[in-house]
């Protein structure tokens, strides 16, 4: 089974029905993947909904991703931080986009399949 995590943007052009949306919805069509967010990114794009739409909307968005299972993952443990710290220094990205990066980097032991963006 193939991991695919998604980050902010992916799950929010998905929501919104914006560019990007397609590589979304294929892989949550896709039965041989798993896919996954860290709780940062799900976060990021609850916080995104609540601004833009208001609560009942927002929680929706949290409750359509569980039905069509998007597992969260929590992981903070001391070395995940440190990884994520590690990126942001290393990369030119934004926080949330480090903490998908790491989770995927836990996920699969490589990165030899990308992180579903809005934009690859």
């Amino acid at each position: 089974m193939a991991v695919v995590v998604f980050d902010s943007s992916a799950t929010i052009a998905y929501l919104r029905g914006e560019p990007g949306k397609d590589r979304v919805a294929a892989a949550l069509l896709d039965d041989d993947n798993s896919c996954r967010m860290h709780a940062v990114n799900l976060c990021e794009v609850f916080y995104d909904t609540l601004r833009a739409s208001g609560e009942a909307v927002a929680e929706n968005v949290l409750a359509d991703l569980a039905s069509v299972a998007v597992q969260t993952a929590t992981d903070m443990d001391d070395n995940f931080l440190k990884e994520v710290g590690r990126l942001k220094v290393k990369h030119r990205l934004s926080l949330a986009d480090c903490f998908a990066l790491a989770f995927k980097q836990r996920s699969t032991r490589s990165c030899s399949q990308p992180i579903i963006t809005s934009s690859t």
